[in-house]
């Protein structure tokens, strides 16, 4: 009985937010900021943030290559390479003209549009 009637809660609320989204987004992200309430602490600071995801990310890491990647590399060898792409300084500068102004960067430092 109750999973029925999560499920139908659920499903106006989601209702009840795309109206607005397709109409007015400013308007409903505004309605969405609420402190968010956790059990669990805290939220991390940006330090502790980017120190995690620099950890991750810039450590060399030395994988195993199975044979399989041989494979991959006989099936992939007749694709013509992608051209590389250069992002410029106004290529972002332009991207953030276009960025919402009442959007703000989370604790990552991202920008999400979506």
């Amino acid at each position: 009985m109750w999973k029925a009637d999560l499920a139908i809660y659920e499903r106006s609320i989601r209702f009840n937010q795309n109206r607005p989204f397709q109409s007015d987004q400013k308007r409903l992200y505004a309605s969405l900021e609420r402190p968010i309430v956790s059990g669990t602490g805290p939220a991390p600071n940006q330090a502790d943030t980017v120190a995690f995801w620099r950890g991750l990310w810039s450590e060399p890491v030395n994988h195993s290559e199975g044979p399989w990647t041989e494979v991959v590399a006989s099936q992939c060898a007749g694709i013509t390479p992608m051209d590389p792409v250069i992002i410029t300084p106004d290529d972002v500068a332009e991207a953030v003209r276009r960025a919402p102004n009442w959007k703000s960067p989370g604790l990552t430092g991202c920008i999400t549009t979506g």
